[in-house]
């Protein structure tokens, strides 16, 4: 029954995902083109505005994408009042890097 459960699951989230995916690259952009830019744009500046907007924008990966795996790390050290930053830092280093990497390798891929 687990097993069954389990794929069930895994077919949710991919679907799930494909949504989001088509969601970020279809809808998105058709609502900020004909939406944002067309209907509630007061004047040429302010869609210039928007576009500046998100064009410009930036993510903060410490606060999202690395959050479980390097933020939450750090998180018990200064919540037990531990001085062993520098040792803990050492210590995962590698691992650290590897994670750095791989999402640095999939933003680069996917733009």
């Amino acid at each position: 029954m687990e097993l069954y459960q389990e794929k069930r699951q895994m077919k949710y989230h991919t679907v799930d995902e494909a949504m989001a995916c088509a969601s970020r690259n279809y809808i998105i952009p058709a609502y900020y083109e004909s939406s944002l830019q067309d209907k509630f744009a007061r004047d040429a500046d302010t869609a210039e505005m928007l576009d500046l907007i998100f064009d410009t924008r930036i993510y903060d990966l410490g606060d999202t994408i690395w959050g479980m795996s390097i933020r939450f790390a750090y998180g018990g050290l200064f919540a037990e009042g531990s001085n062993t930053f520098v040792s803990l830092t050492e210590s995962r280093a590698d691992s650290f890097k590897r994670e750095i990497q791989r999402s640095v390798d999939a933003i680069l891929n996917n733009n």
